[in-house]
């Protein structure tokens, strides 16, 4: 069959599925999960911890946003935000044959809060038991995304089990194309923030949107009940929640520690200052929507604080850190600002400012390397 005849047999397709009541559609998608419960040994899951590693992720998400028109061609070839910087953001990757083909980046909670809370309120999923986190930067490579998911579903097992045993993460938030969340409402049970569509994001390039969540508290039970009887390669409550896929490599973890910084001073510096150049990135892709992301409301820490009944506590406002900058990012000095069992070893994010004030330092910290973990 020809090139012209393809398309317009898949044109056809597509209008026949688009015409199902829609409980059909989402039924229709999940006859399609094909879950490998013995991948090749060839693949391999970990975190993007070397130079390497996070420059293949952030040229193959470059390359995917690019082509699907959620960027604009970058001159360094990659897709680099300001919330990769931060050691509350993990990259996942994939490896086939040494080759990194897929990719997603998992956001905690930091004084920037979420890239999709600058269009969707999360306080009322903020209020409920549990740590967010927002799954983002979500790549495979083209080669592969017709393989009837034998990259993307193993990623996603790596990243429920990140999630649920080393993240410290209840509830996933994720913002995507209103063509593609309803393969995550039919096959993972993601639930929408709203039923408006986002018509304008900046964050990729004023393409429309939809908020939807996933509580990975109750997601093991949704799953059994619709995949529990489905055949191995069908059954996705199998595949993320009992079989263990030697694949996936975990990262070797002190106790009571949530994040995984894998930014040198070196790494930092490559990234944000010479080969990408930071505000190069933040004018591509963060856009004037950054003045006006609302400050994130963490966890309220003190004793006092909950003693007087304040269960949160407001931290700096992101625009003051997303705006312009008068400096370079850099590795905050050993020792200034570090809290009680924060590693030496990983630097906290900082931003020198030639003529800081004396009393706050030569730095301003935009993030931290660790913090004890907390139930829920």
């Amino acid at each position: 069959m020809d090139l012209p005849a393809t398309r317009l047999l898949r044109r056809t397709m597509r209008s026949a599925f688009n015409a199902l009541p829609r409980d059909g559609r989402l039924a229709v998608y999940r006859n399609f999960v094909d879950c490998d419960p013995a991948p090749s040994d060839r693949l391999v899951l970990k975190i993007a911890e070397t130079r390497e590693e996070l420059e293949a992720c952030f040229r193959l998400l470059h390359d995917a946003y690019v082509s699907s028109g959620l960027m604009q061609l970058q001159p360094s070839g990659m897709r680099v935000t300001i919330y990769h910087a931060l050691p509350t953001t993990t990259t996942l990757c994939a490896k086939y044959d040494g080759e990194v083909v897929g990719t997603l980046s998992l956001i905690r909670e930091s004084v920037l809060g979420f890239p999709l809370q600058r269009i969707f309120d999360l306080n009322a999923l903020r209020e409920k038991r549990g740590n967010l986190a927002e799954v983002s930067a979500l790549a495979i490579a083209r080669r592969f995304r017709q393989t009837g998911g034998s990259i993307l579903f193993p990623l996603m097992k790596f990243m429920y089990e990140y999630c649920t045993t080393f993240f410290d993460t209840r509830h996933l938030v994720i913002a995507v194309n209103p063509d593609h969340i309803e393969m995550y409402e039919s096959l993972l049970f993601f639930q929408r923030l709203s039923q408006n569509v986002v018509e304008n994001y900046d964050f990729v390039n004023g393409a429309p949107a939809v908020g939807a969540t996933l509580d990975l508290g109750t997601a093991p039970e949704i799953f059994r009940q619709h995949y529990g009887s489905k055949p191995p390669k069908r059954n996705l409550h199998a595949f993320f929640t009992e079989i263990r896929l030697p694949n996936i490599q975990l990262p070797a973890r002190r106790f009571y520690t949530t994040n995984d910084p894998v930014l040198t001073p070196e790494l930092l510096d490559y990234f944000f200052n010479v080969h990408a150049g930071l505000q190069a990135v933040e004018r591509a892709q963060e856009g004037t929507a950054a003045r006006d992301l609302r400050p994130a409301r963490l966890p309220c820490r003190s004793a006092a604080d909950r003693a007087r009944g304040s269960r949160w506590r407001r931290a700096p406002a992101a625009s003051a850190f997303l705006r312009p900058l008068p400096g370079r990012v850099v590795a905050a000095p050993r020792g200034w600002r570090r809290e009680p069992g924060q590693p030496r070893d990983r630097p906290a994010l900082a931003l020198r400012i030639p003529g800081a004030c004396a009393d706050r330092g030569p730095d301003r910290c935009l993030g931290r390397s660790d913090r004890p973990a907390r139930a829920g």
